[in-house]
C-alpha cells in the first residue's frame, strides 16, 4: 500500500488534546524588543485493527532578544483518530508519510488557537502562528 492509496481509505474520527502547558518564564523588558520563535513539531502514528491514531507534539519556546533564556514555553500534544477500511495493513514507511503530513496538517489550526490562547492569557501578544505550506 502506498501513501496515496491510503490517504483514499481513511475518514478522520476525531482530533483530542492529549496534553497542553505554557509557562512565562521572565517578563518583556521592553515593549520594543522582538521575541524569537523556536518551533519544533514531531508525529507519529500507529494502526489498532481498524483505526490509525496519531499523535502530533508542537512546541514552542519564545527568547526575547538579547536573552539567553526562554521568555516563554509552550507545548501542546494532539491525538487525531482516523478510521481505515476493514483488513487493511498500512506498512510503517506509510505510517510515517502520513504522520508527517496529514495528522500535522490536521491538527495544525488547533495548534494555531491553543498557541493564540494561551500567549494572550500569559499576558503576552497574541502569537499569531501561520497557515501551514506543505507540499
Amino acid at each position: 500500500m502506498t501513501y496515496f492509496e491510503l490517504i483514499k481509505q481513511v475518514h478522520i474520527q476525531n482530533i483530542r488534546v492529549a496534553a497542553c502547558e505554557y509557562r512565562r518564564k521572565s517578563r518583556i523588558e521592553s515593549a520594543t524588543n522582538q521575541i524569537q520563535i523556536t518551533q519544533k513539531t514531531t508525529a507519529k502514528v500507529r494502526q489498532q485493527k481498524d483505526h490509525l491514531i496519531g499523535s502530533v507534539k508542537f512546541s514552542i519556546d519564545g527568547t526575547q532578544t538579547g536573552s539567553t533564556s526562554p521568555t516563554f514555553t509552550f507545548s501542546l500534544t494532539l491525538v487525531a483518530v482516523y478510521s481505515l477500511e476493514h483488513g487493511i495493513k498500512v506498512p510503517a514507511n506509510v505510517l510515517d508519510e502520513f504522520g508527517e503530513k496529514n495528522v500535522v496538517y490536521n491538527a495544525w489550526p488547533y495548534f494555531r488557537f491553543y498557541v493564540q490562547e494561551a500567549t494572550s492569557r500569559m499576558g503576552l501578544p497574541p502569537l499569531t502562528i501561520p497557515v501551514l505550506r506543505r507540499l
